[in-house]
């Protein structure tokens, strides 16, 4: 069992791995940063919660085609399309 008094770090790190849906964002164009993942041994799958930032629409719209039929990805289970907020007109 875990001792919930230790110290935590923080790790960033890159990972490559063949045919994942990461290599949707190669070009440049997309930027995925991964917010939460935990894997499931059992199912041999990761659930994760990434925050992927695009510069217009139809670019989104490609993503997300792509990624609801990559081979890796098992299923999307929500999309939250975020605008930008001007916050000197508020």
């Amino acid at each position: 069992m875990m001792n919930t008094e230790e110290d935590y770090s923080l790790i960033y790190f890159k990972i490559k791995h063949e045919g994942c849906w990461s290599e949707l964002t190669r070009d440049g164009k997309i930027i995925a940063t991964t917010l939460y993942a935990k894997p499931d041994r059992e199912r041999n799958s990761i659930l994760a919660y990434d925050e992927i930032r695009i510069n217009n629409e139809s670019g989104l719209k490609l993503f997300i085609r792509a990624l609801k039929n990559h081979k890796k990805v098992v299923q999307v289970y929500k999309i939250l399309n975020i605008k930008k907020i001007d916050i000197e007109s508020l």
